[in-house]
């Protein structure tokens, strides 16, 4: 069974580090569980009850970062402000998608703020 490392829980907010507007960010999300193989990350959003997974759903991203399918969120941050998004990480293959075995659901609350500048 997959669980996302750092989270505390299907009920709550798994906070990735703060990135900061137009700055280069970089972060790798990760599971933790029983077994071993490759998994696959998506960002879903949810609909009418239910959980939907497509790329129209990425825009929940913070504008300018991507969620690759190997856990990778990067890009340079074009908003500032509090984002919260659903990811999905389901049992794959490098060479194709996911399996869609059910996979776990985790919400995501990312905050992107503006650099203050240099202190005086």
């Amino acid at each position: 069974m997959l669980t996302i490392a750092g989270s505390s829980g299907p009920g709550s907010a798994f906070t990735p580090p703060l990135a900061l507007f137009n700055e280069f960010y970089s972060y790798q999300l990760s599971v933790a569980c029983a077994g071993s193989g490759y998994v696959v990350w998506t960002v879903c959003s949810t609909a009418d009850g239910g959980s939907v997974c497509d790329d129209i759903a990425k825009r929940s991203l913070p504008p300018g970062l991507e969620l690759y399918p190997n856990g990778q969120i990067w890009g340079y941050a074009l908003e500032a402000g509090l984002f919260e998004f659903l990811v999905k990480a389901d049992f794959g293959s490098p060479t194709g998608g996911p399996f869609n075995d059910g996979g776990v659901f985790q919400n995501v609350s990312m905050t992107v703020e503006r650099d203050a500048g240099p202190s005086q």
